[in-house]
């Protein structure tokens, strides 16, 4: 199974997060908004902006090849709003799990 690490990341949390996964994984990490490979599955580490994705990731989103999707949502302890959920809806594959990362 080919997993892929995609992380958008403009203070360095969110790609702290991608970067421990990849290790644990020992896969790889793209920076959005760089394509990356097809995968089975691919994680998708971004932080919340205003309780809303990021603009990038948002036209990114739709662009990865995967079947199966993992999301990570960074936040700074105010509010996550419904990112997830949102991001779900961009996809063209299943998300099997999701998590909000403060």
């Amino acid at each position: 199974m080919v997993t892929c690490i995609h992380y958008f990341s403009a203070s360095g949390h969110s790609k702290a997060v991608a970067e421990y996964l990849a290790d644990k994984l020992q896969s790889d990490s793209i920076e959005i908004p760089h394509k990356g490979k097809p995968a089975d599955v691919a994680i998708v580490v971004f932080p919340v902006y205003c309780q809303n994705i990021p603009p990038i990731v948002q036209s990114h989103l739709p662009k990865i090849d995967a079947q199966r999707f993992i999301l990570v949502a960074t936040y700074g302890r105010m509010s996550f709003g419904n990112v997830l959920a949102e991001a779900a809806q961009l996809i063209k594959g299943n998300v099997i799990a999701a998590a909000y990362v403060p």
